[in-house]
């Protein structure tokens, strides 16, 4: 990193593929990665996503502004949990079941 390391930071999925051609004195002490980038580099949750993203497709609507969503919801179906966010009107908390693979899920509010 050309003006040295932090103390914190995030790390974009490169930096974790090319990790071992990395200098750690480079990186900061703290790290984290996000869920898209667990999704990333986890191949089912990326089949998932796209099955999930063809579903959108085929319903009618878009999937381009909801597209982090739909990655975080396809890493939560890879982990068989729930994803939970915020709606308005409380909490939602998303069920995925094995019909989601299909590109089918259930929604509940909590």
């Amino acid at each position: 990193m050309s003006s040295g390391p932090h103390e914190q930071g995030m790390l974009d999925t490169n930096i974790l593929i090319l990790r071992r051609w990395i200098d750690p004195a480079d990186l900061p002490d703290e790290m984290a990665i996000s869920a898209v980038t667990l999704a990333e580099l986890d191949a089912e949750a990326a089949r998932i996503y796209g099955r999930v993203s063809a579903a959108v497709i085929a319903s009618g609507r878009k999937p381009g502004r909801r597209m982090v969503d739909l990655m975080i919801a396809a890493a939560a179906n890879r982990r068989r949990s729930p994803a939970v966010h915020y709606q308005p009107g409380g909490l939602q908390r998303t069920s995925r079941t094995p019909d989601c693979r299909a590109g089918h899920s259930s929604t509940s509010t909590t």
